[in-house]
């Protein structure tokens, strides 16, 4: 890809964070949102087991996933997807959305790790496997729901398109997340039944790499429409 391409998302996720930053409301809303869910979870349980622990820490980044990824295109006006058009490739945009989205999904997970380990301790006996679980969930959250944004926009039903589209990407992946979770609470002189952490992470990785090949290549055609 030429120079100008990389110069382009680069232009382009700056923009996109400039916009948040000056709708500060958003932001926040999406913090107080996760901030809430991992309260009431606090308050309602006094002691978590180690495999609710996982499951509801899950729980809490997808549903923050949903609300502060899945709005991608779907709060783009028809003047700024215009103005997008003239200034930038499809790749580009498309592209920029996912470092950016990926970005904020990653802080909002890490933010989300550790307020449920100060609240409820941390159990991973494993943590470098767990934290890599985060980012690389991380990245396919951010990937699967602006992809589904992407293809939901033009449609006009598109908040119920994006629950349709999102989901059969979305059970692998958690299916994964969770595998791979579990592991992380097995002390690293037992060995994991079935699959390895290393195997589970290529899985995920090729996952991530998979929704972002398609959802460049497809991107290209909704961009003309």
């Amino acid at each position: 890809m030429p120079a100008t391409f990389y110069q382009q998302v680069f232009a382009l996720i700056l923009k996109e964070a400039r916009l948040e930053w000056r709708l500060k409301y958003a932001l926040g809303g999406i913090a107080l949102y996760l901030l809430a869910v991992i309260l009431l979870i606090y308050l309602t349980f006094e002691r978590l087991e180690d495999r609710v622990w996982v499951l509801l820490f899950w729980m809490a980044v997808l549903f923050t996933a949903a609300n502060a990824v899945a709005k991608s295109f779907l709060m783009e006006s028809e003047g700024r997807k215009l103005y997008y058009y003239t200034l930038a490739s499809a790749e580009a945009v498309m592209l920029s959305k996912i470092i950016y989205n990926f970005i904020l999904m990653m802080i909002l997970a890490l933010v989300g790790l550790g307020l449920f380990a100060a609240m409820m301790g941390f159990p991973p006996e494993r943590p470098g496997l767990f934290l890599a679980v985060v980012v690389l969930g991380s990245g396919a959250f951010s990937l699967v729901f602006t992809m589904v944004s992407a293809i939901a926009a033009g449609a006009s039903n598109s908040g119920t398109l994006v629950a349709i589209l999102g989901f059969p990407v979305l059970v692998p992946v958690i299916r994964l997340l969770t595998a791979l979770s579990m592991l992380s609470l097995m002390p690293l002189q037992v060995a994991s039944p079935g699959l390895t952490p290393g195997q589970g992470l290529l899985l995920l990785g090729g996952i991530d790499i998979l929704v972002l090949a398609f959802a460049m290549v497809l991107f290209p055609y909704l961009w003309r429409d």
